[in-house]
């Protein structure tokens, strides 16, 4: 798989129908949409995918809070078919605070995925099968989830980890398994507004427990969790930079082993000659 780009909410509806396109023209081979509290997902890729013609489009990612897993299975069934196979779906638990905000009950992790992903399988839809079907990814990062998932989809998604965590994945994915790793990236070479920009991105993140249970094994605590994370996390989680470093960063993924790195640049970044016009999208 190729380099991809995940786009927010926060784009107007004509900025993201010529960012698709533009993406695709670039030679990018997918665009990801998150989420939250935004535009809906399946819908969102629905047009996408109807306005362009080679681009792959996925969720990045659909709650499983969000619908019932027999519609999100008719759904994905459905855009599979209607784009000759340009559509995946990626699936993932959300965050507790998210899920009651939206108004529903919150469930023990494990508990919830094993269920959807039964009900998922178990759905038997009635409309004409797509010649390419979706491939089902999800998105998981402890080891306890990633077992519990691993081998019942067609890949594992990641955010907000370092490549040694890539690496020790990819030793836990058969070799036809599919590793994405999103990515956010900032173009700015001062390390101040840099650093500045890189912590409103993640500052959501820095409240959510499961990735305090994660990021110590890779040489991150307490002392890291400050003014909006050290600079050292901050450096972890945003590449940022120049063209030349954010490339450099975007490597050491691939060198360990994910098969797509999916660039956020936030908003309409990228648009007319913006980063993602200056990286060199991987065509592996």
């Amino acid at each position: 798989m190729g380099t991809g780009v995940l786009l927010g909410a926060a784009t107007g509806g004509e900025d993201l129908t010529a960012f698709a396109r533009r993406v695709e023209e670039l030679g990018y081979e997918s665009l990801w949409f998150p989420e939250i509290f935004g535009r809906e997902v399946m819908s969102t890729a629905g047009w996408v995918l109807a306005s362009t013609s080679t681009l792959k489009v996925g969720t990045a990612i659909a709650s499983v809070y969000a619908r019932p897993a027999a519609t999100a299975a008719m759904a994905s069934h459905t855009l599979a078919e209607f784009s000759g196979g340009r559509f995946s779906l990626c699936l993932g638990v959300s965050v507790q605070w998210l899920v009651e905000q939206r108004g529903g009950s919150w469930e023990k992790p494990l508990t919830k995925a094993a269920s959807y992903l039964d009900q998922y399988e178990s759905t038997e839809v009635q409309s004409p099968p797509p010649s390419h079907p979706a491939p089902l990814y999800f998105a998981a990062h402890g080891p306890r989830i990633i077992d519990a998932v691993k081998d019942r989809v067609d890949g594992i998604m990641t955010i907000n980890v370092p490549p040694a965590h890539t690496a020790d994945l990819r030793a836990q994915l058969r070799d036809d398994q599919e590793l994405i790793v999103l990515k956010n990236i900032v173009s700015e070479t001062d390390p101040d507004r840099a650093r500045a920009e890189a912590r409103k991105r993640v500052g959501i993140y820095l409240v959510a427990r499961q990735y305090w249970t994660l990021w110590p094994k890779y040489g991150y605590d307490e002392t890291d969790n400050v003014d909006g994370g050290s600079d050292r996390l901050i450096d972890m989680l945003v590449a940022w930079g120049d063209a030349a470093e954010i490339q450099r960063q975007i490597d050491e993924y691939y060198a360990a082993g994910a098969t797509q790195v999916v660039l956020m640049p936030g908003a309409a970044s990228g648009i007319d000659g913006g980063i993602i016009e200056q990286l060199v999208p991987s065509t592996r």
